[in-house]
């Protein structure tokens, strides 16, 4: 039996619209009155919204931090879950942004992620990508932020493996006019 505290299969189509709620009511329950790192201007919203190697997962934004958040959808075989993130341990806790850190692997590429619990969610893990929110002025400005670092690593990704594809042409010729000076000479 697993340690993993699963959403109910009923609420899994419903997912975005409940993690909306769910940390809506978070904001309301533990930041509506905190000043300090929080963005008030900003409303809980999530984009992006895909399953993928028995995980949902998606951007979630709140006026505490902007995330990649993983939903299991079946309990996964290769991550144990801590101690002192068990169900029971979590159930009556006050809300914890980031837990412990763990590897999670999708599609065969490892992602470091942070697990946690919320009794209505079950357990779930959180990739923060932005953890101060104060210079956005509304959801759109932090999304546009966001699509710009992406097309940024895009665009870098893209220059890298066109500089090894250049490397490894340049290394072709060179061989091949190895081959073609030696054969002169044989």
């Amino acid at each position: 039996m697993s340690d993993w505290q699963l959403i109910d299969a009923s609420e899994a189509a419903a997912l975005p619209a409940l993690l909306e709620r769910t940390f809506a009511q978070l904001y309301n329950d533990d930041f509506a009155d905190v000043m300090m790192g929080i963005n008030h201007q900003l409303k809980v919203e999530v984009r992006g919204w895909h399953s993928k190697d028995h995980w949902a997962m998606g951007v979630l934004l709140t006026p505490w931090m902007l995330t990649k958040i993983y939903v299991p959808l079946s309990a996964p075989d290769d991550i144990a879950i801590p101690a002192d993130w068990q169900a029971e341990a979590r159930r009556d806790a006050s809300y914890v942004v980031i837990g412990s850190l763990m590897t999670l692997t999708i599609d065969g590429q490892p992602h470091a992620v942070h697990i946690n619990y919320h009794p209505t969610l079950g357990h779930y893990c959180v990739q923060p990508l932005v953890q101060k929110m104060n210079s956005y002025a509304n959801n759109e400005a932090a999304f546009a932020a966001w699509g710009e670092v992406l097309a940024f690593r895009k665009e870098y990704r893209a220059k890298l493996q066109t500089q090894a594809e250049d490397a490894a042409k340049k290394a072709a010729d060179i061989d091949a006019n190895k081959r073609n000076l030696l054969t002169r000479w044989l």
